[in-house]
């Protein structure tokens, strides 16, 4: 999918801010509570019925990918833990959002929040609400990305077909 210059530039100041708030306990701490979290996120997700198999497994493989950076270096610093937060969810988004199968934009962002609140509740016990926060803005700006690129797709399919009827006989 084509992300626009827009998106590009909220990812960019979501990540920013959240620089501010580093000192607080961290999913990414440890391999065991990034695997604890990525787990209780995607049972939830699964759970949830709102994304395809295929979305589903693109989420484990990008979770495994998570796991395997932090395992590589235990000693991550602040700033790179909090850019794998950004990463696994921005990469979530953009996998929910890449197929629309009959589910709202809205069912799926309310689905995503609730995922990750109960992560966080299962994993530390606490909800990051700024983390929060921040995802549901990155979540919805995709959520908007797709809709509009609908949008788009159906007006050119649709000009394409108006186009095509339209020789004499």
């Amino acid at each position: 999918m084509h992300i626009p210059t827009q998106l590009s530039f909220l990812f960019l100041i979501l990540c920013s801010q959240s620089f501010i708030f580093l000192d607080a306990a961290s999913v990414w701490d440890s391999t065991a509570k990034a695997e604890a979290f990525i787990g209780s996120f995607n049972t939830g997700m699964e759970r949830s019925g709102v994304l395809s198999r295929s979305q589903m497994e693109d989420i484990a493989s990008i979770s495994d990918t998570i796991i395997s950076a932090i395992e590589r270096n235990p000693n991550n610093s602040r700033s790179k833990l909090q850019a794998l937060n950004m990463a696994f969810a921005s990469s979530v988004s953009e996998i929910a959002f890449s197929e629309s199968n009959g589910v709202s934009n809205g069912v799926k962002i309310q689905v995503i929040i609730d995922a990750l609140r109960g992560a966080f509740l299962q994993t530390i016990g606490t909800v990051d609400q700024t983390f929060l926060n921040e995802i549901a803005s990155l979540v919805k700006m995709f959520s908007q990305v797709s809709a509009e690129n609908e949008i788009s797709s159906s007006s050119t399919a649709a000009g394409s077909s108006a186009s095509v009827g339209t020789g004499t006989v």
